[in-house]
């Protein structure tokens, strides 16, 4: 029930936005939160920009995101 309510926080968030940010570390590929934002934030037709710092992108990128590569 929880997890509904805080999907539907989200969601609305990212219906509100014309875009998506997401910070990539070397472990954000193993947050299904992160990967279930993508996921919504590319079915509502919005951008998805993915940043990091430094200068080495991490090794594994998120599940979502792949086929967008």
């Amino acid at each position: 029930m929880k997890k509904q309510y805080i999907k539907s926080g989200i969601r609305e968030r990212i219906r509100q936005a014309s875009v998506t940010v997401i910070y990539v570390s070397d472990v954000t590929h193993e947050s299904d939160w992160v990967n279930w934002e993508a996921r919504e934030s590319i079915a509502q037709g919005k951008g998805v920009i993915c940043v990091h710092s430094g200068d080495t992108p991490p090794a594994k990128l998120l599940l979502s995101l792949e086929s967008w590569v």
